[in-house]
């Protein structure tokens, strides 16, 4: 390399004749010199510091969105069956609710409509079972046509179908079927939690029609959150089960959450190439969070030290890497060797350094203010 002298000067140079303005401070860089003083006034004025050169730790880091959430099988979502009018609703929205536990009534034609046609395909059923045998034994003895058998059979088993479908559906509906069954015929439904959890939402008022289709009111287990994170396809073979990872949240960025990789999804979503990840909470982090909050999470998947120093004290020119290796304390500042490196990976704000003979773990070097003197 050419050698080259650089000399930083600090103060004001006043001119020779009387009334010249004064004049920033001046750098000589005489050709053929590697070499760069900084005097003392100058490295203080400029906040300039002395390291080594030495080993740190690099961290692939993938940062992850997503949600707070509950899994499907946490979540109940109620709805009527039938069509019918809001007659008492007992809970609210975040009232904690047990399974079982009585939430709405409901007023509905519809259900004294399916309590008398089972009542009536019922009181048909023993008749035409009696018919179906007797058409049965007729038949047998070739008394009656297989026509005439196979009518008493066909009526028999419909009946027989539509009473036990009925009955399911009306123990669907909480309906007491031995109650009916005796004559009593209920015009109210009783709709009860299937799950216990808090109640998130309430689609309905006292009176208001409802149809089967309708949503009535939501349930969660929120001693079940997860976060649900979604990672882009080039970074899936970083991820496994039991990984754990770092989040917060915006309404408390300064929080820093825990939790642990749990579940991978199996296949691609959409155009945006991602994958669904499930990992689960502490218990104490359940207790902090919202279903529905984003959390903005990242896992450290790799971790290796290298020989580096600070991005910012690199100096690049015409393609080549150098750094301001220290070559001794002077006595008005410093001397200083531009000294070429070969750079590898980028951390932040830290560049490997690849070992030298000139560049080595120990070297002292101008960590900052390289390019305020160049």
């Amino acid at each position: 390399m050419m050698k080259r002298l650089l000399y930083i000067l600090l103060g004001i140079s006043l001119a020779a004749c009387g009334n010249k303005a004064s004049k920033a401070p001046q750098v000589e860089e005489p050709e053929n010199s590697d070499t760069v003083l900084v005097t003392n006034a100058q490295f203080e004025l400029m906040n300039m510091a002395v390291d080594t050169v030495g080993m740190h730790r690099f961290e692939k880091v993938i940062p992850l969105s997503g949600i707070v959430d509950v899994p499907p099988q946490y979540k109940a979502i109620v709805s009527t069956l039938v069509d019918g009018y809001i007659k008492d609703i007992y809970v609210q929205e975040g009232e904690s609710v047990r399974a079982g536990q009585l939430l709405f009534t409901l007023d509905s034609p519809e259900f004294l409509q399916l309590q008398k046609d089972y009542l009536e395909y019922c009181s048909q059923l023993d008749f035409l079972e009696s018919e179906y045998i007797r058409q049965k034994t007729l038949f047998a003895e070739n008394i009656v046509s297989k026509k005439k058998f196979l009518e008493a059979e066909s009526n028999y088993k419909v009946a027989k179908a539509s009473v036990l479908s009925l009955k399911q559906l009306l123990s669907q509906l909480n309906a007491n079927v031995e109650s009916i069954n005796s004559g009593n015929i209920n015009k109210s439904i009783h709709i009860y939690a299937s799950i216990s959890g808090d109640i998130t939402k309430v689609y309905v008022t006292k009176g208001q029609p409802v149809s089967k289709s309708d949503l009535v009111a939501e349930i969660i287990n929120p001693k079940e959150k997860v976060i649900l994170l979604s990672v882009y396809e080039k970074d899936i073979f970083d991820i496994y089960d039991g990984q754990e990872l770092s989040f917060t949240i915006p309404q408390a960025p300064e929080m820093m959450f825990r939790a642990t990789v749990h579940k991978i999804g199996k296949s691609l979503n959409g155009s945006e190439r991602t994958i669904s990840v499930q990992a689960v909470l502490t218990d104490k982090t359940k207790t902090q969070l919202i279903v529905g909050m984003i959390v903005h999470a990242s896992i450290i998947v790799k971790a290796k030290e290298y020989l580096s120093v600070p991005y910012e004290a690199l100096i690049s020119k015409d393609g080549v890497d150098y750094i301001l290796k220290l070559n001794k304390k002077v006595e008005n500042g410093y001397s200083f060797i531009l000294t070429p490196v070969e750079t590898g990976v980028r951390n932040e704000d830290l560049v490997e350094i690849i070992p030298s003979k000139e560049v080595s773990q120990g070297v002292n070097f101008l960590s900052k203010g390289a390019y305020d003197i160049l």
